[in-house]
């Protein structure tokens, strides 16, 4: 391992440009994958910084260089970004070295701009409970779990940066509050705290530091679904919640991918199961279009 006392930087990754040379840039390491394609093996990786992150492809292949990535959360890079119109921004890595001296500000990715009035809009949203049960479960999970205010919502799909969590939660959470406002037979109580603790699995199922949106040990074997309805039933008796609307609101969380295929271990079967599905959907879909759009 190569050490430096003043260790190189280099361009940050939203400053990266096709043909770009890199000599000694440091990027956080947040996923190694080796992959085999029709013989050809290579290594993949996913590095971030405070700006971003981009996917980075390591050749050639050695169990070593494995080793060494998933042990490393800092790497210095020589290499260049790839021109190719296929694989353009890609990072060709020709070589790295870990890094155990760095300035850990510039791998920690700010927080949006507006994420204190999204914290308001998150607050403002669920003064709407009206049963208390349901208020003090939210309150119970929250103080348990303060990450959720500044995790990932996932690694790359649709808000997938720190703060993206409590972002698309409460995205959900207010067209569900909207839903209750056109079809009053709603349980509103029970719809908009199934919404703010749909995706709150998620604390436990990523990592929340250098490799934020990383897949976590739980979350591999558990996943957000069921940890998020687990959550729910620990503290439904500290809460006071009845266990049939503990098990309504587990059946919100179980069901809100709508479809086994799409990682829902139940598909809606009430009013408000459907309505949290389909704002859930709506909100993760509304964010990937934009960010694809503006790519």
């Amino acid at each position: 391992m190569e050490l430096f006392d003043e260790p190189p930087s280099g361009p940050y990754i939203s400053d990266l440009k096709p043909g770009m040379r890199l000599d000694g840039a440091l990027f956080a390491v947040v996923d190694v994958k080796p992959v085999n394609a029709k013989g050809f093996e290579f290594v993949k990786v996913r590095l971030s910084d405070s700006s971003g992150s981009v996917d980075g492809i390591v050749t050639p292949y050695s169990d070593d260089k494995v080793d060494q990535l998933r042990g490393a959360d800092v790497v210095a890079i020589w290499g260049d970004v790839d021109s190719r119109e296929r694989y353009a921004g890609q990072v060709n890595v020709r070589s790295f070295s870990p890094q155990e001296f760095y300035d850990e500000t510039r791998f920690v990715q700010p927080l949006p701009a507006n994420h204190d009035a999204v914290i308001q809009r998150f607050f403002d949203v669920a003064a709407t409970i009206a049963d208390a049960p349901y208020r003090t479960l939210l309150d119970c999970v929250l103080t348990h779990m303060p990450e959720y205010f500044t995790a990932c919502a996932a690694m790359r799909i649709h808000h997938a940066y720190r703060g993206g969590l409590v972002t698309h939660s409460t995205e959900v959470a207010e067209v569900c509050l909207a839903a209750s406002q056109i079809f009053p037979a709603l349980d509103r109580s029970l719809l908009i705290t199934g919404a703010l603790l749909h995706d709150v699995g998620k604390v436990r199922e990523m990592e929340h530091g250098l490799r934020r949106g990383k897949y976590a040990v739980h979350g591999e074997l558990v996943g957000h679904v069921v940890s998020g309805a687990l959550l729910v039933r620990d503290f439904a008796g500290a809460a006071g919640l009845a266990d049939v609307d503990a098990d309504r609101l587990m059946h919100l969380i179980l069901s809100h991918h709508a479809r086994l295929d799409q990682g829902s271990p139940r598909e809606p079967k009430t009013a408000e199961a459907w309505v949290l599905a389909m704002a859930d959907s709506m909100s993760a879909n509304v964010a990937r279009c934009a960010t694809e759009g503006a790519k």
